[in-house]
């Protein structure tokens, strides 16, 4: 182990005590009362999502993966620095957040419009991005298109957005078109399905263990997703409660357009700037690991990029999020807004 691994080896466990004292001190305190609701009208509705920490604080707009919500930030957003501000959103058909018109489908492009709505309704010109998952390729694609409005980025499990193979481009169009037809004539049919509690949180942590793997999040975490996640409709025969989920079914179709690893890889080249990379352990890859290698490549050309992991699953971040939040300590100890370091990119 080389003399800087080692040093930043004992930074990081002392900064994963500490957290773990900050978050056990705040369990007793309700999570959801630290943080306020907030609506962002947009021409289709709102977009919804929570705000975490000081009003006047460095701003942050944070995205969650697929099929997630922004409850997915509920025990990270309490354990950030206190002068930093979390505007954590429920993607457009997640959560709180009104689905796209009928007759519409979801595009993770359409992700870039989206964080420019929320910049714009909080008069923000300059913010920092975070995002897990989806949310994380979203945010990548959005700090090379716009980077004079990033001030830092950290993605976290996320590399990328899956590219889609020059081979499969026709095949997976015409996919496409047909399941959103599908999908259509199934909503249109109003029998959507009803679930009670249990059968709902069964049905979430099944489909995660199928997507990310066995394991990937806790009992507590499916709770948390779940609150965000579920809508009350009417009560069963048994006068318990049912429950049908507030995601858009649509988010299940196969997205019609899709970007090659070769354009890809030029969206990496343009990212500068303070960049943290936190990749899980436990994670999967989604794709062909070579695609992955050849983008953090790219990203390893700003030399304000840093690539570090950490032991767990997939939702890392939901379920232990004193290891995520020790490396980002660290990140924002190094960039701290003010002024940007230009120093050798590294893994931490």
């Amino acid at each position: 182990m080389t003399l800087h691994r080692l040093i930043f080896t004992q930074q990081k466990i002392r900064v994963q005590q500490n957290l773990r004292l900050v978050s056990s001190s705040r369990r007793t305190s309700s999570r959801s009362s630290m943080a306020q609701e907030f609506q962002v009208p947009v021409p289709w509705g709102v977009i919804a999502g929570k705000e975490w920490g000081d009003p006047n604080g460095k701003p942050w707009i944070v995205l969650h993966g697929w099929l997630d919500n922004c409850g997915s930030f509920d025990t990270l957003a309490p354990i950030f620095p206190k002068d930093h501000r979390l505007l954590c959103i429920d993607y457009p058909g997640h959560g709180f957040s009104s689905p796209v018109p009928d007759g519409f489908s979801y595009h993770f492009l359409d992700g870039l419009q989206h964080i420019r709505r929320v910049a714009k309704h909080f008069e923000l010109s300059k913010f920092s991005l975070m995002g897990h998952s989806m949310g994380g390729g979203i945010s990548a694609l959005f700090s090379a298109t716009f980077p004079e409005m990033v001030e830092r980025l950290i993605l976290v499990d996320s590399v990328k957005p899956v590219t889609r193979p020059r081979d499969r481009i026709i095949d997976r169009t015409k996919a496409s078109i047909d399941e959103l037809l599908a999908f259509e004539a199934k909503m249109n049919s109003g029998r959507a399905p009803l679930y009670t509690y249990d059968q709902a949180k069964e049905r979430l942590i099944q489909g995660s263990f199928q997507l990310h793997g066995k394991e990937v999040i806790t009992d507590e975490s499916a709770d948390i997703l779940l609150k965000r996640g579920l809508k009350r409709v009417r009560e069963g025969p048994d006068n318990e409660a049912c429950f049908t989920f507030t995601r858009d079914i649509r988010h299940r179709v196969t997205s019609l357009y899709s970007l090659t690893q070769e354009v890809i890889e030029d969206f990496a080249s343009r990212i500068k700037g303070p960049f943290l990379l936190i990749k899980a352990t436990g994670g999967k890859g989604y794709e062909d690991p070579q695609n992955l290698t050849d983008v953090i490549a790219k990203y390893k050309s700003n030399p304000d990029f840093v690539y570090t992991e950490v032991e767990g699953t997939h939702h890392v971040h939901l379920n232990e999020p004193q290891k995520v939040m020790a490396d980002i300590h660290l990140f924002l100890e190094r960039y701290p807004g003010q002024s940007i370091g230009h120093s050798a990119g590294s893994k931490i």
